[in-house]
């Protein structure tokens, strides 16, 4: 069952509700920037758009000093405001709410990203080998929560 699959019969039937949490890992200096800048896509309407050009740029991003130029490029290119976007960013307007989200997951005992939880247990996806087999997984823990509700 792919990701998509898993929405559609999940998410989107009302059965479960998807919280997508950021959890910047310590060893990536520009983690925090990007999950604000994510957010700052975010107060535009395009949070997933920008989350997607940094997960598959990461390459361009991740070993720059200062990444916020490169982001403002890529708000371009999504087409978002880049003056209101840099803006945002420079305020760190949502570097508290980065920190929550990434002390949240630490208080979950999160090693690493992706990582899932249903009703705040942790999804095992030790050893995974695909997407499919984390769906998998998921969705099994889902399934467990779902029949003993």
């Amino acid at each position: 069952m792919a990701s998509a699959a898993f929405e559609q019969k999940y998410v989107a039937t009302g059965k479960v509700r998807f919280v997508y949490h950021e959890f910047p890992l310590n060893i990536h200096p520009n983690a925090i920037p990007a999950s604000e800048a994510a957010r700052c896509a975010g107060d535009q309407g395009a949070f997933w758009q920008m989350h997607d050009f940094l997960f598959y740029n990461q390459n361009q991003w991740a070993p720059l000093a200062d990444a916020a130029p490169q982001f403002a490029i890529y708000a371009g290119q999504i087409g978002i405001d880049k003056t209101a976007f840099s803006s945002c960013l420079a305020n760190k307007t949502h570097e508290d709410d980065v920190l929550k989200a990434r002390d949240a997951g630490t208080q979950l005992q999160l090693t690493g990203t992706p990582s899932f939880s249903v009703n705040g247990k942790v999804v095992d996806t030790t050893g995974a080998q695909s997407v499919e087999d984390i769906v998998n997984r998921v969705q099994a823990q889902v399934d467990a929560a779902l029949a003993n509700p």
